[in-house]
């Protein structure tokens, strides 16, 4: 049975206490974005949301949660970062450097995971199965880069 709002009342009620898990802002060279995370901090604070995780593709967030974090106090501003391409990939010392900066989410990659890449190739009529730039790159194998990012998450002590 689907949810029918029929008030902002309502809406607002929902929203209210809310976590955004995933909360895209501008500036962002893969897309245009209709906000800022200043912005976005603010209108979650106002929304009396409790917390909004910021997220790109292409750079670690946790400065940025911090800088918008001081325009609003109300409201847990969160830092990631997503292992895309653009952070090395699945690279534990990315994953290491934001933690130590207070990102407490850790996205595994999207845009540039081997899945998304064989799609964009298959829809563009490209042959995949020889093609080395869809391979994950790593100083060791795949799964080791993946154990050691996924051994810094579980040694993160969370306090949001």
């Amino acid at each position: 049975m689907a949810l029918r709002l029929t008030s902002f009342s309502e809406i607002s009620d929902l929203v209210r206490g809310s976590v955004d898990m995933h909360m895209h802002f501008g500036p962002d060279p893969l897309f245009p974005r209709r906000i800022d995370a200043a912005g976005a901090a603010r209108d979650a604070q106002e929304a009396g949301m409790l917390a909004i995780v910021l997220k790109s593709h292409s750079y670690p967030t946790a400065p940025v949660a911090y800088e918008a974090q001081k325009v609003a106090p109300d409201v847990n501003i969160i830092g990631s970062i997503c292992l895309d391409q653009e952070m090395g990939g699945v690279n534990p010392y990315a994953v290491q450097a934001s933690a130590d900066i207070d990102a407490k989410v850790c996205w595994l990659p999207t845009f540039t995971s081997k899945n998304s890449l064989r799609k964009a190739a298959t829809s563009l009529g490209l042959e995949t199965s020889r093609s080395r730039a869809m391979e994950y790159r790593c100083s060791t194998r795949p799964e080791s880069c993946c154990r050691k990012c996924a051994n810094v998450c579980a040694s993160l002590k969370t306090t949001t």
